[in-house]
């Protein structure tokens, strides 16, 4: 059962992460037009944008955390693979599982704790000290949800790394 739902988990994961990473792409240039905006405008017009501090960090935030499940998904991210690079079969695989392990406990820990800035955020109504006063809880939650879905993205892949235990190391 768990074999039929599992593909279909993790295709709608991955478009579910495309979309993030889009998502992500179009606040990444909207950074660039306010900075290079309020650059022209302070440089050439002497009028800064207001905001233009402001917004950039807190669309720096999901731009940071949004694309942490693809990245696992693409094994794009910075590792120190010496070890690893020379463990094959069933061996490999059980240091990709303690490894996975690892990270779905510090991912779980972090998207629960940061659920609990999310709270307090919005309990004491936190805004920004710049001109806009943007309300921040919202931008605080990306923090739980980009960790939960990379925990989520984990638990496929340690799905993945368990049956290559269990098959002697061939995960394929």
């Amino acid at each position: 059962m768990l074999k039929r739902k599992l593909p279909i988990l993790n295709k709608a994961l991955t478009t579910g992460e495309d979309i993030l990473i889009y998502t992500g792409s179009v606040l990444l240039l909207a950074m660039m037009i306010i900075t290079v905006a309020e650059i022209v405008g302070r440089t050439w017009f002497s009028y800064p944008i207001k905001g233009s501090e402001e917004l950039p960090c807190l669309f720096l935030v999901v731009v940071a955390t949004i694309g942490l499940a693809a990245i696992q998904r693409e094994k794009q991210h910075i590792g120190v693979n010496i070890l690893q690079e020379r463990l094959k079969g069933r061996a490999g695989s059980c240091f990709e599982f303690s490894l996975l392990l690892v990270l779905l406990f510090v991912s779980a820990v972090i998207a629960v704790y940061g659920w609990g800035l999310v709270m307090d955020a919005k309990v004491l109504k936190l805004t920004t000290m710049g001109p806009l006063f943007v309300t921040i809880w919202p931008f605080k939650l990306v923090l739980p949800f980009g960790f939960g879905l990379l925990a989520v993205r984990v638990i496929i892949q340690l799905i993945h790394e368990g049956r290559g235990i269990i098959t002697g190391g061939n995960t394929e």
